[in-house]
């Protein structure tokens, strides 16, 4: 269902306009990435299994019938073992959706750097490529006025040659620059979850935006880091979930002492 819900999803996301601000880049990649709707999954799937932890188990009915008067015998057996594993098996569930949570936030933390990175190397790509294109067309005058400058006498056929391979150069370059502003395009379109990557929208940013206004940032402590609070979370559910699975135990266990099984 999850991958229907997904594939539909692509199918009708609205046209991407051919500029991306990095924003616009963002909030597409969390729309069109599958991650993002499977990390969501998993914390609907947690969060249900809290409410099924929670959840008081139905008396089990039993009919009978017999010879003897009364001959209709229905019976009602409800345990009350879940009130001893209800809290930790709750406790446990709890755990599982910051883990949850917590995997999340390291996933959508992961794209977001993805995302930057592509979008900043299609950046640099095209700014590199304009570059190596003016580069080119200067190359190329200074060879045509070093042939016309041969012709007149004033330099020699190696200087005029030497300008010639010169340009030839940079245009080996500018093939270098085209190949790798289509490797960056592709790259930005499969990280922004575009079904076509020939055809890339065009970032709408500098190399240096938000330099100025970038200042240090203290290091999160380890309590807000995601991949630990993961760990912890996993580390608690585990070991609430085996104090309850032991309570379970010692219940069945006395249970049997009392009726003589031990």
């Amino acid at each position: 269902m999850l991958f229907l819900l997904a594939a539909g999803s692509l199918l009708i996301q609205a046209p991407i306009p051919d500029s991306l601000t990095l924003a616009q880049a963002l909030s597409q990649a969390r729309t069109a990435r599958g991650q993002v709707m499977t990390a969501t999954a998993r914390v609907a799937a947690a969060r249900a299994g809290f409410r099924q932890a929670g959840t008081i188990p139905n008396p089990n009915g039993n009919y009978e019938y017999t010879e003897d008067t009364p001959r209709q015998h229905l019976t009602f057996d409800q345990s009350f073992d879940w009130l001893l594993t209800r809290g930790p098996s709750r406790d446990a569930a709890n755990a599982s959706i910051t883990g949850a949570l917590a995997d999340s936030a390291q996933l959508e933390a992961d794209l977001a750097a993805e995302v930057r990175r592509a979008f900043y190397a299609l950046v640099a790509a095209r700014q590199l490529h304009a570059l190596v294109v003016a580069q080119a067309a200067t190359a190329d005058t200074l060879a045509g006025m070093a042939e016309h400058r041969f012709k007149s006498g004033d330099i020699s056929r190696f200087e005029a040659d030497a300008a010639l391979l010169e340009a030839q150069r940079v245009r080996l370059n500018l093939s270098r620059a085209r190949e790798v502003e289509t490797i960056a395009g592709a790259e930005f379109s499969r990280t922004l979850g575009l079904m076509e990557v020939s055809r890339a929208p065009v970032p709408i940013a500098g190399l240096d935006d938000g330099l100025d206004e970038a200042g240090p940032r203290e290091a999160p402590t380890e309590a807000l880091i995601p991949g630990i609070q993961r760990a912890t979370a996993e580390s608690t559910a585990a070991t609430l979930r085996r104090s309850g699975d032991q309570t379970g135990l010692d219940t069945d266990a006395e249970r049997c002492r009392r009726g003589g099984m031990v």
